[in-house]
């Protein structure tokens, strides 16, 4: 690109805003490119087309190749309605505690992540979310694309993947139980129909929405 440019990033954005409002002014017209991923998602770009739109000049969008759409679309989840939420926190906790806000929420979740924080947001999916169907794509559009397909228990020994990542969630489904069996009950009567007591955990965990773990920790406490 032969015309000047400009860094623009969360840690000079005031700055850099008043300088291109400034150009703007000047009668400049002004392209915003980004270079990790489509302009907006998930990058800073709001803060100056916000305060360009507060200034009354004219901002138009040119479509591109969008890494959050070409991940829906191939998912094989449910594509609407759908909610993009973006990077989740960087602190497991605060992370848990973000997952635990959309534990309820019935549209398609979507997320992107980094490739040293994978296996471990895949872990508070399934701590959090129990068994859903789960898609991690990477690298979308680009070479080395790769779309991964399974649950939030499946993909537990992913490991680490490069690239850009894309997570896909299936969201909340209510779960209507016909009878009023508790989870203890529930496993039992599955272990008594000839299931091994294992795959009756992993039955009742998938049949509720909630983690293996949580079943097993009911169902053992009661028989210890």
């Amino acid at each position: 690109i032969s015309k000047p440019l400009k860094s623009y990033h969360d840690f000079n954005k005031e700055m850099a805003t008043d300088e291109l409002i400034n150009d703007l002014s000047q009668g400049h017209n002004i392209a915003l490119i980004s270079d990790a991923g489509y302009p907006l998602i998930s990058d800073p770009g709001y803060y100056v087309i916000r305060e360009a739109i507060k200034e009354g000049y004219n901002v138009v969008s040119i479509p591109g190749a969008n890494a959050l759409l070409s991940a829906l679309t191939v998912s094989g989840i449910a594509p609407h309605p759908f909610l993009f939420y973006g990077f989740l926190n960087n602190k497991e906790s605060q992370r848990k505690i973000e997952l635990e806000s959309l534990k309820e929420y019935p549209q398609t979740l979507i997320f992107y992540e980094s490739p040293h924080r994978i296996s471990k947001t895949i872990q508070n999916l399934y701590d959090v979310f129990g068994v859903r169907d789960l898609v991690v794509a990477r690298e979308l559009t680009k070479k080395f694309e790769e779309i991964i397909r399974g649950t939030t228990e499946s993909l537990l020994p992913l490991g680490e993947i490069k690239g850009e990542i894309v997570i896909i969630c299936e969201g909340y489904k209510e779960v209507f139980v016909e009878s009023n069996l508790t989870i203890l009950e529930e496993v039992e009567q599955l272990i008594l129909s000839g299931m091994p007591s294992k795959d009756a955990i992993k039955q009742v965990a998938k049949n509720r929405g909630i983690s293996k773990n949580e079943v097993y920790m009911e169902y053992h406490s009661k028989n210890e």
